[in-house]
């Protein structure tokens, strides 16, 4: 399938095709005595003005990690997020023929990317067509384990933001991430234990809307590269190549702000 093509049939197909090509390599990895550590997003795909788009929240100042970029989603709930697996997985039978005996692993995990999503933006699960599963991504600054759904949304969403964890909702054409001048390096200067003259460098990807721009990096930038690279096989640039964009650490950053 070409990086360009991205009419909407077409492309979801592919997206589910080829998701469940990769699904049983993802499944290797996933263990049930790890759930603890794991969280799980969903990664919301629609047709925005024509264009395949990857939806974004903007995380309140109330929550920890805020003004990132990221996707819905959270812990798990066992006992709330089983009984929501059950129908959940009713909607996509391979995801359960394939699971073998990690059937419960995955619907509790798909469960909760579903729920977070009605709590952060009342999307409605019933509108959420499940495509597959991403490999998971690792955060750095906290122990945990990100496992990443893909999810078509049918029709309009109609979402109401809670504005306590979300500041604002963002539609990511993917044709924008194939544009090379966007990719930078996020400096970041007064990380914890560094001396405030040394600034680490985050590769980052720069998203415009023509009024503002966000800075999407970390674990869901490393989420969108491995989309990328997963369907279509794109790399982004060399880090040697990439403009520095500068940036503060905030003290506030793993708590958040007061209300």
């Amino acid at each position: 399938m070409s990086e360009l093509d991205f009419r909407e049939e077409r492309s979801f197909e592919y997206l589910e095709a080829r998701s469940r090509e990769i699904y049983p390599e993802i499944l290797d990895v996933l263990r049930f005595e790890d759930l603890g550590n794991y969280s799980s997003v969903l990664v919301p795909l629609r047709e925005v003005s024509g264009h395949l788009s990857i939806m974004l929240n903007k995380r309140s100042r109330f929550v920890p990690q805020p003004g990132d970029l990221c996707f819905p989603g959270g812990r798990i709930e066992p006992l709330v997020d089983t009984l929501i697996g059950l129908g959940v997985l009713l909607k996509k039978p391979w995801f359960v023929e394939k699971a073998g005996g990690k059937k419960r692993l995955i619907s509790l995990l798909m469960s909760t990317a579903f729920r977070e999503s009605w709590e952060e933006l009342r999307l409605n699960p019933f509108r959420i067509e499940p495509l597959g599963i991403l490999p998971p991504q690792d955060l750095v600054m906290f122990k945990k384990r990100i496992i990443p759904f893909l999810g078509r949304i049918k029709g309009d969403p109609n979402l109401r933001v809670n504005g306590r964890e979300v500041e604002k909702v963002i539609w990511l054409p993917v044709k924008d991430l194939f544009l090379k001048e966007r990719y930078a390096l996020y400096r970041l200067y007064g990380l914890p234990g560094r001396d405030e003259n040394e600034g680490v460098d985050f590769p980052c990807f720069l998203y415009q809307d023509g009024v503002s721009v966000e800075i999407l990096w970390g674990a869901t930038y490393r989420i969108v590269m491995t989309f990328l690279k997963v369907f279509w096989g794109f790399a982004p640039p060399e880090l040697e190549s990439r403009p520095v964009v500068p940036g503060t650490f905030s003290k506030n950053y793993l708590t958040g702000y007061d209300a």
